[in-house]
């Protein structure tokens, strides 16, 4: 009798440890979602970008500005606009964690040469503004949650240039739907 319970409990015990790893396998072989969301991130920075995901993929037009505070009483403001292409690294229903990067159009702002003062009042802040466009590699990292239609999250975002290179982080908002 001794014997019979202990070989209910281990083949009860096998039992469980089959089916839980039958779940398991069930839970990997399931595709990951897919979908499109537009993603607004507001921080040290904006950034916009359209993120569509395929299967374990990522793929996202991006517009950033990234505000720098060289002095002036009004930061400077330089931005870009680029085609990124990343992966999900680690997704469940509900969270996502993306890597992107990609090639943009870059325009920076420097603070150039002092200007001569025109009158007889010199406040000493009159500096001409130097614009450059360059090409950038844009570089994107997002954590989020997302629910069915809206998720929140936190992206950090960048563009490396051999001109002015750039960061921005902030929390993002999410809007579009994952299937």
């Amino acid at each position: 009798m001794k014997y019979f319970f202990n070989l209910i409990f281990i083949l009860s015990v096998l039992s469980y440890s089959s089916s839980a790893q039958e779940d398991s396998l069930k839970i990997k072989d399931k595709a990951p979602p897919s979908g499109a969301y537009l993603n607004a991130t507001f921080g040290y920075g904006l950034n916009a970008s359209l993120n569509i995901i395929s299967g374990e993929y990522v793929y996202s037009l991006r517009g950033s500005f990234f505000f720098q505070d060289d002095g002036f009483i009004v930061p400077e403001i330089s931005m870009d606009g680029g085609i990124l292409f990343g992966k999900v690294i680690n997704r469940d229903e509900d969270h996502h964690f993306i890597i992107m990067a990609g090639i943009a159009a870059t325009e920076t702002n420097e603070r150039g040469p002092r200007r001569q003062s025109s009158g007889w009042i010199d406040f000493g802040g009159e500096y001409l503004r130097i614009k450059q466009r360059v090409v950038g590699i844009p570089i994107e990292v997002q954590y989020s949650y997302h629910g069915e239609i809206v998720g929140i999250g936190a992206t950090l975002y960048a563009n490396i240039n051999k001109e002015q290179p750039m960061f921005g982080l902030g929390v993002s908002f999410q809007f579009g739907k994952l299937y």
